[in-house]
């Protein structure tokens, strides 16, 4: 075990940044552009070259903060790809789901963070209570997807790691008082 971690500080000590080369080698295809034909569009994991492994917790938080500093919106879906594809639903710890959320809102990517929020929540994976307000906050303040954090709200009534309460909707409540008319909040 000691060797292990002595070759781990050797690694760090050669590569000054051993995260950043593990994001570049989960991100780069293993076939040419002309070989996937434009399939990588629909399957973001094609030519992958981790196509059938769990990176673990530790392996996808990697993945998801080298995707805070230098964020990519294809790398992005590609990394929830495999999170949703290859991790099963019970290993998926909530603080990643906080980090999935809280890139989805610094990057501006609603579409693609609500279709992973709505997976997420019909197949019971643990949405931490704080993302959830976060990204239900940030819907409402992106233009046109108000509606759909309504949706979102009751949504929760559906599944079984979120329960539909005032605590949860209260910060939601609180800007929609002081913000929308009495007819809008209602």
């Amino acid at each position: 075990m000691i060797s292990l971690v002595h070759s781990a500080y050797e690694l760090n000590a050669l590569i000054p940044n051993s995260e950043l080369l593990f994001y570049r080698l989960f991100c780069s295809p293993l076939t040419t552009k002309d070989e996937r034909q434009g399939k990588d569009r629909e399957n973001p994991l094609v030519g992958n070259l981790f196509p059938r492994v769990s990176l673990t917790y530790h392996g996808y938080r990697s993945l998801l903060e080298t995707l805070v500093l230098e964020p990519k919106k294809k790398h992005f879906k590609k990394v929830l790809a495999h999170i949703i594809e290859h991790e099963p639903k019970d290993k998926v710890d909530p603080v990643l789901i906080s980090l999935i959320v809280r890139i989805g809102i610094d990057q501006k990517y609603p579409v693609l963070l609500g279709k992973t929020m709505k997976h997420f929540m019909q197949n019971d994976y643990r949405v931490p209570k704080r993302a959830f307000q976060d990204f239900v906050l940030f819907l409402e303040r992106c233009k046109g997807y108000e509606e759909d954090s309504k949706r979102f709200i009751f949504l929760t009534a559906e599944t079984e790691t979120l329960d539909f309460s005032y605590d949860l909707v209260r910060p939601i409540f609180l800007r929609n008082m002081s913000l929308k008319t009495g007819n809008e909040v209602l």
